[in-house]
């Protein structure tokens, strides 16, 4: 059982069960102002239930550890949900669940693919702060946001190539360990071969003479 859920506790998910607390405070405790994307009666909870929906996918990536297609729907579930959030409410902590959502893309996508998807997310996002929300410098929010996402990308993906290496060391070094047994039977098994015949060779000679 525990081994099931030891994924969840791994520490750069604790860091991201942090994050989405800290959103949640800002979501759950302040009076969304809404962009007009949603009616105002259905705004609150709207993003309360996103927000924990959220929560749900990002667990759905980590427990049982599902295929690799899985997971990138699961994913892109959240990048989805993120944007969505982003453009019916001006909260200045929702664009973090974008970065939560990125670091997990570096973990699924080679590094060319994961550079278009940077490009793309950070489009619309900029598109959002620009017509949606209609801020006033809707570049330097891009720049914070996408500077956030770039370090968690680049942080997830050498944990990810570390643990790679690692798992292709401990495969390549249980085969030297397996060859090196193989050698050793081998070798005794030809000290046998050459010890009987000799004796064979001794007791034939003594019964001849």
């Amino acid at each position: 059982m525990w081994t099931r859920l030891r994924p969840l506790f791994d520490p750069m998910n604790l860091a991201a069960y942090l994050a989405w607390l800290a959103i949640g405070m800002e979501v759950w405790s302040s009076t969304p102002r809404g962009t007009g994307l949603l009616p105002e009666p259905w705004l609150w909870p709207a993003l309360v239930a996103l927000h924990a929906l959220v929560l749900l996918l990002f667990l759905g990536c980590q427990f049982r550890e599902p295929k690799e297609t899985t997971r990138r729907w699961l994913v892109w579930a959240q990048v989805t949900i993120a944007l969505l959030m982003i453009a019916s409410a001006r909260y200045t902590s929702v664009p973090v669940l974008l970065i939560i959502a990125m670091a997990q893309n570096a973990q699924l996508y080679s590094p060319r693919w994961l550079a278009a998807i940077f490009l793309g997310v950070n489009t619309a996002t900029y598109l959002i702060f620009r017509f949606t929300w209609q801020a006033s410098a809707p570049g330097l929010f891009l720049a914070i946001n996408s500077s956030f996402q770039l370090f968690a990308m680049m942080t997830s993906w050498y944990a990810v190539t570390a643990e790679r290496s690692r798992d292709a060391l401990v495969a390549a070094n249980a085969d030297l360990l397996a060859t090196r047994s193989l050698l050793a039977e081998s070798v005794r098994d030809s000290e046998r071969l050459r010890l009987s015949r000799e004796l064979h060779d001794i007791v034939g000679h003594k019964l001849t003479a």
